[in-house]
């Protein structure tokens, strides 16, 4: 059975307010006095790469190419649209040339890498104002991130470069050292999603502790620790099962099950990880109704 590798959890999220820190080429050098405040505006940095604020990378990957790449490979909705570069996913036609497949790569290392110019900067900070468990904390939520990004790369493209550490730009050679060079196995990198999770595990808030669905919380690390191991060759059912039951009680079916599509109902209690849309005025808008309904989108055999 896979059991977690830690338990318990004390800390903080995020604080409001503070100005998101994204990725540079050459991040800043390690700070054993990186403040609290800094800390938490590197955590800000990555949830906004993550959802694409700012139209930042994850406004595509995240949220439009996550249902291109799953659902509509699957035939659960249409491939839709005006976009010829969508169309392949339908047929199994597509390639390395496809500009929708070279942006979801791309996109993906965008996320990972303002995740690890975050880690590298908040992990040997020793400031007085950020305590062991708020420091953790942070850390945590930042490693769920990128084994999140991880684990979608390696199920879309199996083997691919494996980058835990910010990018090198003093020099050509150490820029191609540092952004990965050869490829690892699927299995390596499932080696490092798991560790990734595992240390979040350890270090999250409870769901009942911190509210927030936009929060990476202990519910959502199991969750998706319980989606690692089912589709991890060998799948491992005795681990799924385990943690699916460290989810289940943190929460409870809606009693009608249409107002899981109602927008009035957001953030409910079947919600475990939540990505908090801003509505079109802003720069995260949501595409995915009109994905579903098809109206106006080509039919999965327009593309042959």
């Amino acid at each position: 059975m896979g059991s977690p590798a830690h338990a318990g959890a004390v800390g903080l999220y995020q604080a409001a307010g503070q100005t998101p820190i994204t990725q540079t080429e050459t991040p800043a050098k390690p700070d054993s006095t990186l403040t609290l405040t800094k800390a938490q505006a590197l955590l800000q940095g990555v949830y906004g790469a993550f959802k694409g604020s700012g139209y930042g990378p994850g406004i595509e990957v995240n949220v439009l190419d996550r249902i291109t790449n799953g659902d509509v490979v699957s035939d659960n909705c249409y491939a839709g649209g005006d976009n010829p570069t969508i169309w392949p996913s339908t047929c199994f036609t597509y390639n390395s040339l496809n500009g929708n497949i070279a942006r979801d790569w791309s996109d993906y290392y965008s996320v990972i890498g303002t995740a690890n110019n975050a880690l590298f900067q908040v992990s040997p900070s020793t400031s007085p104002t950020m305590s062991a468990g708020m420091k953790n904390q942070i850390l945590g939520q930042i490693k769920f991130m990128r084994a999140f990004e991880y684990f979608d790369l390696v199920r879309l493209f199996g083997a691919l470069p494996l980058v835990i550490n910010p990018l090198d730009a003093t020099s050509s050679e150490s820029l191609i050292k540092s952004s990965g060079g050869l490829r690892s196995g699927a299995d390596t990198a499932y080696a490092a999603i798991l560790a990734d999770l595992w240390d979040a595990r350890a270090s999250v808030l409870d769901p009942n502790v911190d509210p927030s669905k936009y929060t990476v919380s202990k519910g959502a690390v199991n969750a998706l620790l319980a989606k690692v191991y089912a589709t991890r060759s060998p799948a491992n059912w005795d681990s799924v099962a385990y943690y699916c039951d460290q989810v289940i009680p943190s929460y409870a079916l809606l009693p009608n099950y249409a107002d899981l599509f109602d927008i009035n109902h957001k953030n409910n209690s079947e919600s475990i990880w939540e990505i908090q849309y801003d509505g079109y005025s802003s720069s995260v808008g949501n595409w995915i109704p009109s994905q579903f309904v098809g109206d106006g989108w080509k039919s999965p055999n327009a593309y042959q």
